[in-house]
């Protein structure tokens, strides 16, 4: 038996975007058919490139504005599908947008070899002249239109070079919404006036307009605005392994078990994990390595910041009666284990869970400072409840066919960790016939193009 929640659309759908994605587009093709049942189309080859150009690039047009929407991070896209999943469904779209556009682009060749295999063509009649907009126009929405796909595909390939400092990367990344408004003209200038007729324009001019306000906001760097917060710093807490950073904020904005996107001064908006939250106050667990725990050490008490949120769903749910879950916890995702053990402490356990905890040492300060309550937890639930505690620096790292082990065992696993962790379990629990919608972790690896590395 799985929970309600899991047989939800929206988490279908964002399990699946790659499938729904291709549904989308093969759905939009069969209204684009449906129209040319009053739409007469030319019957020269010409003609023929002209429709391939079209669709391929009205599709490309539709998925692009898409792209923008969810860059914008608004608020209402959240309460459908999670940041961390639209952020993978917006690399999709990107993906498949590539793809229409090199169809647009090698229009002409893929229609003069393929078109002629499966239709009849009349021949060419003489030009008479420019078609809307004026030849000149005309001119210039072609060239504008290549010169912006040449630079679309110089930004999209920087994306793969990982060496590319993110925040530089990122700041490449804001001029998208820039080549989607300039290429309205493109789009409306080479649309013929008898394609207008079809559903399929009407279809692009609605996504257009929807998606204009929001790229104008990613301009004006306002993504996210709708959901941002102001917050201030109320303790700084160094250890050797964590900082504990805790935030006045809005009560909107403390849920433990989800994550925010912080402002830090200078940098880009950063995602943590809300690790507790009380009287208007919450907390962060962030790993004392790196240039953003510097930067983080570097705040002063009463400091003012932005945080965008609350992102994301919490990842744990209690299993009902019957049914065999893995929580498995790996470094900045210990800041999770003071929410699992409120859910633990909350209501009686159904079902079984396996909570596994990979720490580099029993002295983990995250560890130790929770201990208490996680003995309590194992008194109070029996042999509901299951603590593996794997320790890095005494038994090394975990095997695989330990991790293949347990998720073959669970219905549902849900992990907070590294990418690497996340794609070996998520590996073995599907090999062993799970279901990928019952497999919870927060996408984090926003530059990869696979859901965990």
């Amino acid at each position: 038996m799985r929970n309600q929640s899991q047989s939800s659309l929206a988490q279908r759908l964002a399990a699946a975007p790659g499938r729904t994605i291709l549904l989308f587009i093969l759905a939009l093709l069969a209204l684009y058919a449906l129209s040319l049942s009053w739409t007469e189309l030319p019957g020269t080859l010409k003609g023929g490139i002209r429709e391939v150009q079209f669709v391929s690039g009205a599709l490309a047009y539709i998925l692009a504005a898409l792209m923008v929407i969810t860059a914008a991070r608004p608020r209402f896209l959240e309460r459908l599908i999670p940041l961390d999943r639209y952020y993978l469904w917006h690399k999709d779209l990107g993906l498949a947008c590539i793809i229409l556009v090199c169809i647009h682009f090698f229009a002409k060749d893929i229609g003069s070899t393929i078109l002629p295999m499966f239709f009849t063509f009349e021949p060419a009649p003489p030009r008479t002249g420019g078609s809307s907009g004026g030849y000149s126009l005309r001119r210039f929405a072609e060239d504008t239109g290549l010169y912006l796909t040449y630079l679309s595909l110089i930004l999209v390939l920087l994306t793969f070079i990982k060496t590319l400092p993110y925040r530089l990367w990122q700041r490449t990344h804001r001029l998208f919404p820039a080549i989607f408004i300039l290429m309205i003209l493109h789009c409306l200038v080479l649309t013929e006036n008898y394609q207008f007729s079809n559903i399929l324009s009407w279809v692009y001019i609605i996504f257009m307009l929807t998606a204009l306000p929001f790229a104008v906001l990613s301009l004006l760097g306002r993504s996210g605005s709708s959901s941002s917060h102001p917050v201030t710093v109320a303790d700084l807490k160094v250890s050797p392994d964590y900082l504990t950073l805790k935030l006045q904020a809005p009560d909107a904005l403390c849920q433990p078990g989800r994550f925010l996107l912080l402002k830090l001064p200078h940098e880009n908006p950063h995602p943590f994990t809300i690790a507790a939250a009380e009287n208007g106050v919450l907390t962060l667990k962030i790993k004392n390595s790196g240039c953003i725990a510097d930067k983080v050490q570097n705040l002063a008490q009463g400091a003012q910041l932005s945080a965008e949120g609350p992102y994301g769903r919490e990842c744990f749910i209690l299993p009902q009666a019957g049914e065999q879950d893995l929580w498995v916890l790996q470094g900045s995702g210990m800041a999770q284990l003071n929410h699992a053990l409120n859910l633990l402490e909350r209501e009686p356990l159904p079902g079984k869970v396996t909570l596994l905890l990979l720490i580099r040492s029993a002295q983990d300060s995250m560890y130790q400072e929770l201990k208490t309550r996680l003995d309590q937890a194992l008194e109070r639930c029996g042999d509901k409840l299951q603590l593996i505690v794997h320790c890095s620096a005494v038994q090394g790292r975990i095997k695989a066919q330990q991790l293949c082990a347990l998720s073959s065992q669970a219905d549902r696993i849900a992990c907070c960790g590294s990418s690497a962790l996340k794609a070996q379990l998520r590996r073995g629990f599907i090999s062993s016939g799970g279901k990928p919608c019952c497999f919870k972790a927060e996408y984090t690896a926003w530059r990869s193009f696979k859901p965990f590395n």
